[in-house]
């Protein structure tokens, strides 16, 4: 019977070790395998279990009182503490979730013999104990993992040495190819699709998929996806401390640069916006004796442009009473482009020699069309399914490395007219009843909310919806999300708050501006606003603002 009991115990603690084990290693791949955050998802889980910990205890205690230690009774105990492990936890749910790379596999195999190792030891300890311990295997899966960490992590460092040498030897025989690089705190991706579909016009092109803006993510394209007829290689660069754009810098040995902005993103773990502007400016700093594009319409990267004393080329909007008064035409009205309190600043002059501008900006419904200038002279008449005043400067920076790669005028022309949108950057949608749902859930931050919420200017319709989470890696997380819940009040007329983490900020944000209290609705996750996506009219303009990984509720 003991054998048996041993037998149960070991299978009980691998199945939870399957089920909640699942849920750190996915937790810790949002987090970037990162110790500290493993911890940080403990203490969250210890306190959203509170209850069942208090359970867990009573019965341990009780046990231990009455000392039953009939081996039947126990078996019987271990059974239905499996079973009610089971039927209460998550049923495997977090299986599903796990991007299954390399490296997460390697952790999975790791830990679950960790897992089985620990439980046959165990089974030397008296049956009775186990039963009273085995509550607390949920405790045990977080010390496993952290182990299984530590017993890793030489073999992570020496996978990617190798990784990343391999990448740096592909690029050092491919001696011909012109290596574009982007940083900026916002606008990276958008600019990088946005050249990639100009550039392809007449060259063979390479780009990282999506946000692949690390180390490994740029070495994972290099490795598996440069030819030997590739011309261009478009890579866009993140960071989320100093140096780290200048090691992908090196990584890379980029030939070309494009600038597009800095912000207060990642200010939690860069801490001021002056690191960020030191990072960004590594790019910059690295491209001795070649070009480097600059957005002027952004104070800290007009700031680089005037140190930067290598060929450069700016970019910006126009200001020009020919702009009727900075608006936009739509469905011939006048519409601001943006609020009253705005960003006249928006618009700039700066000198046209040897800068690339747009002018003479109009929006027809669904396109926007604007004049593309360089050095003075007319270039091309760009029309544009792209949303927003940043998407202009975001065409303006790929057109500015495109006319210096002697890219045809109607080919710049065609690329940009040939992208309808960019996923989750304010990629626009229509349901079935006719609604506008405009999707820029990915990583906003409060210097590129503005402009994303200006876009809903552009629609003549009754109800604008901000269906938001809030802002993430701020300095100073309610201070900011009180900010952007100012800023939604100037443009929405409902708002949606998605979870909990900026929840109290945002609305507070909205009263401090007498917004409707009934026009502010509260939810605990996205799924819970997907049916008001799918039943809303044609009246109805929905701004998905953002969007928060699982790891934060």
């Amino acid at each position: 019977m003991g054998v048996l009991f041993d037998v149960f115990f070991v299978l009980g603690v691998l199945i939870i070790a399957i089920m909640n084990g699942s849920e750190i290693i996915y937790y810790s791949q949002l987090n970037g395998y990162n110790v500290s955050s493993l911890w940080r998802s403990f203490f969250d889980k210890v306190k959203d279990n509170l209850l069942n910990i208090f359970m867990c205890i009573v019965i341990i205690v009780t046990m231990y009182i009455v000392n039953f230690q009939n081996i039947y009774y126990e078996l019987i105990y271990l059974l239905v503490t499996i079973g009610v492990w089971c039927w209460a936890g998550n049923q495997f749910a977090y299986i599903k979730k796990i991007k299954y790379t390399k490296r997460a596999i390697r952790q999975s195999i790791v830990f679950l013999i960790l897992t089985i190792a620990v439980a046959i030891l165990f089974c030397y300890i008296h049956s009775f104990y186990l039963a009273i311990g085995f509550p607390l295997c949920f405790f045990l899966n977080y010390i496993i993992y952290f182990l299984t960490m530590v017993l890793l992590f030489p073999i992570e460092k020496l996978i990617g040495a190798i990784y990343l040498s391999k990448a740096k030897k592909k690029l050092r025989k491919h001696n011909r190819l012109i290596k574009i690089g982007i940083t900026g705190s916002f606008g990276k991706t958008s600019v990088k699709e946005i050249l990639n579909s100009i550039l392809s016009q007449e060259y063979y092109t390479l780009a990282t998929p999506k946000s692949y803006n690390t180390p490994f993510g740029i070495s994972k394209t290099i490795n598996e996806n440069l030819e030997n007829a590739h011309e261009i290689f478009v890579c866009e660069m993140g960071a989320k401390k100093r140096g780290e754009i200048n090691e992908l810098c090196k990584l890379v040995d980029v030939d070309l640069g494009i600038v597009t902005a800095v912000g207060r993103q990642h200010l939690s773990t860069f801490g001021s916006v002056e690191n960020i502007y030191k990072t960004k400016k590594e790019l910059p700093d690295y491209l001795y004796k070649k070009l480097c594009v600059f957005n002027l319409m952004n104070f800290y990267t007009s700031l680089m442009y005037k140190d930067f004393v290598y060929q450069k080329i700016g970019v910006f909007i126009l200001k020009h009473r020919a702009i009727a008064g900075n608006k936009f035409v739509v469905k011939n009205k006048q519409v601001g482009l943006i609020a009253k309190q705005a960003r006249r600043a928006v618009f700039c002059e700066y000198t046209k020699l040897n800068n690339v501008y747009a002018k003479n900006i109009k929006a027809y419904g669904a396109e926007t069309t604007f004049d593309l200038n360089y050095n003075g002279q007319f270039v091309c008449k760009v029309t544009t399914a792209l949303l927003g005043v940043h998407n202009i400067i975001n065409i303006l920076l790929a057109s500015a490395l495109a006319i210096v790669l002697n890219v045809s005028s109607s080919n710049i022309a065609r690329g940009v007219k040939n992208l309808k949108s960019i996923n989750a950057r304010l990629e626009k949608k229509q349901n079935e009843n006719g609604a506008i749902i405009i999707n820029n859930g990915y990583n906003s931050n409060i210097d590129s909310a503005p402009y994303a919420l200006s876009v809903l200017k552009l629609f003549d319709v009754k109800n604008k919806v901000v269906v938001t989470p809030g802002l993430i890696e701020c300095k100073d997380d309610y201070k900011c999300n009180y900010e952007f819940g100012k800023l939604i009040a100037k443009h929405a007329t409902e708002v949606i708050v998605v979870k909990k983490k900026n929840r109290q900020a945002i609305v507070d944000g909205l009263k401090s501006q007498k917004f409707p209290s009934q026009r502010i609705h509260t939810v605990d996750s996205f799924e819970s606003v997907k049916e008001v996506l799918s039943k809303s009219t044609k009246d109805y303009v929905f701004l998905i603002e953002n969007d928060l990984p699982d790891n934060f509720r």
